[in-house]
C-alpha cells in the first residue's frame, strides 16, 4: 500500500545533504511548512516485478521516511527521539487524503487504471495515493507542518523534501515589483537528481522598474562530480554484507513508526473507495484540498 511509502522512502545514492545542518539555519519562527515527496510513476505492474526482486530488502529499509525525517527535523544522534515526537492531526478526514489511480497516459503511453489490473479486485478499495499531515513536538519543528504524499502513477519519479520558508513580514517594494515573487525554499533532491536547490528572490537586471522574481541556485551530485555512486538497493545490499547499520532502522523505530500510521489505516478502513485520479497527473483532489485547509499549496517538483 502506498501508505508504507511513508515509511520506507528508497535509499538515496548519498547521505541526505545538509541533514542536520538544514536543522540549525531553520526554525519555527522562519519555516512555512516542510514538504516530502515520494513519487513512483509506475503502476501495478511494474511495482510487483520491482517487490519480486527487492522483498528481502524491503523491510530493511522500512523506516528510512523516518531516517529522512529525523535528519531534516532534529540533531542526528536523536533518531528514535523525532519519532516519539511526532504527532498525528486530530481530524484525520482533514488531514489525510487518499486516492486510486485511473486511466490515463503515462507520458506518450496509454495506461489502464488501478481496478483494470490483471489480478485486481474490480472492487478493491486498495490506496494507489497517500497524503498526510504530521507536526513535530520539538523546540525547533513545534507549530510547523510536515506534509507527507507518496503514490504510483504519478506525474513525475521524484523523492524529495522541502523546506518552504515564510514570507517576510515587510517587502521594502511596491507590491507590483513583488507579484511573481514565491517563498524562498531550500529543496533537497534525494533522487533521481540527487542535489540541492536554493530558491530565493532576486531583482531582474535592467529595466526602468523594480521587479523581484524567483530564482535558484543549484548543486547536483552528477553535474559536480564524475564518479558514479553505486544505485540506492546496491549500496543497502552492501552494507548488509558489512554489517553497517545507521541506513536501517531498529525495531522500536519500526514500532514507534507504526504506531503512527496504524489510526490512519484504521480510519480508512471505513471510508470505502479511495477518490480515483488520473494517471500521469499529481493526484486526486482531496490532496489539494488538504493542503488549501491550512492555506498552502503543492510545489510542483
Amino acid at each position: 500500500m502506498p501508505l508504507d511509502g511513508l515509511l520506507e522512502v528508497t535509499a538515496s545514492k548519498e547521505p541526505v545533504p545538509g541533514g542536520g545542518g538544514i536543522a540549525a539555519m531553520t526554525a519555527a519562527s522562519a519555516a512555512a511548512l516542510v514538504e516530502m515527496v515520494a513519487n513512483l510513476t509506475i503502476g501495478k505492474k511494474g511495482y510487483d516485478e520491482i517487490e519480486k526482486l527487492m522483498v528481502s530488502i524491503r523491510d530493511k529499509a522500512h523506516g528510512l521516511r523516518q531516517r529522512y525525517l529525523d535528519g531534516i527535523a532534529e540533531d542526528a544522534a536523536a533518531f528514535d527521539g523525532v519519532i516519539r515526537a511526532v504527532r498525528l492531526p486530530k481530524d484525520l478526514a482533514a488531514h489525510t487524503a487518499r486516492g486510486q489511480y485511473a486511466a490515463g497516459w503515462q507520458g506518450s503511453h496509454e495506461v489502464v487504471g488501478y481496478l483494470d489490473e490483471k489480478g485486481i479486485d474490480p472492487e478493491s478499495t486498495t490506496e494507489t495515493y497517500a497524503a498526510i499531515r504530521l507536526d513535530v513536538d520539538t523546540r525547533r519543528w513545534a507549530g510547523v507542518p510536515f506534509y507527507l504524499r507518496t503514490g504510483k502513477r504519478l506525474g513525475k519519479r521524484v523523492t524529495e523534501i522541502a523546506v518552504v520558508f515564510k514570507r517576510a513580514p515587510h517587502l521594502p517594494f511596491e507590491s507590483t515589483a513583488t507579484k511573481e515573487l514565491g517563498k524562498n525554499a531550500v529543496v533537497i533532491r534525494v533522487q533521481p537528481d540527487e542535489g540541492v536547490t536554493m530558491r530565493f528572490g532576486a531583482k531582474v537586471p535592467g529595466g526602468t522598474s523594480m521587479e523581484v522574481r524567483d530564482v535558484s541556485m543549484d548543486f547536483g551530485y552528477g553535474r559536480s562530480f564524475t564518479e558514479s555512486s553505486p544505485e540506492a538497493y546496491e549500496r543497502l545490499i552492501l552494507d548488509v554484507l558489512l554489517g553497517d547499520p545507521p541506513l536501517f532502522p531498529t525495531t522500536e523505530e519500526v514500532n514507534l513508526s507504526w504506531k503512527i500510521l496504524d489510526p490512519i489505516e484504521e480510519f480508512w478502513s471505513t471510508l470505502g473507495q479511495p477518490q480515483p485520479y488520473r494517471s500521469g497527473t499529481w493526484g486526486p483532489e482531496e490532496a489539494v484540498e488538504m493542503l488549501a485547509r491550512d492555506g498552502h499549496r503543492w510545489r510542483m517538483p
